[in-house]
C-alpha cells in the first residue's frame, strides 16, 4: 500500500463512528489538513518504507518552514496514526514501524502560559 492510499483512508475514518466518541470537526479538519500535507511529502512510496530516515527528512522540512513544535508534533501524531491504521483482516497492524524520537529530532514541546481572563475582569466587562 502506497502512503498516498494509506492517508486517503485514514481522512476517510475520521468520520467514521469511534469507540470514544466522534471527533469535533475541527480535529477532522486539521488531521485532514496534517494528512494531506503529509501525503504531498511522501506521495506514491509504498508505506513499508516510511521508516526513521524518511520521517527525519520530513521533521527537517517542516522545522525548515519554521513551524512551531506543537504543530510538528501534532503532524507526526497524524504520520503515526496513519501507519498504525492499516489492519488485515484479523485486525492486526501491518505496519508496525517504530519511529525514534531522539533519532528523528523532534522538537519538544514545552508548556507555555496562556493569559487567562480573571474573574475581576469578566465583571468590569458586564
Amino acid at each position: 500500500m502506497t502512503f498516498n492510499e494509506a492517508a486517503s483512508s485514514y481522512i476517510e475514518s475520521l468520520t467514521q463512528p469511534r469507540r470514544r466518541g466522534a471527533l469535533s470537526s475541527n480535529s477532522v479538519r486539521l488531521y485532514t489538513l496534517h494528512a494531506n500535507r503529509l501525503a504531498l511529502h511522501f506521495g506514491p512510496i509504498d508505506l513499508a518504507y516510511v521508516r526513521n530516515g524518511r520521517v527525519r527528512e520530513c521533521i527537517r522540512a517542516l522545522q525548515a518552514e519554521q513551524l512551531s513544535a506543537s504543530t510538528i508534533a501534532s503532524i507526526y501524531s497524524v504520520l503515526r496514526q496513519i501507519v498504525s491504521s492499516i489492519r488485515n483482516s484479523d485486525g492486526e497492524q501491518v505496519y508496525t514501524q517504530e519511529f525514534d524520537a531522539d533519532f528523528l529530532n523532534l522538537p519538544i514541546v514545552k508548556p507555555t502560559d496562556q493569559p487567562c481572563a480573571t474573574a475581576a475582569d469578566t465583571c468590569a466587562l458586564l
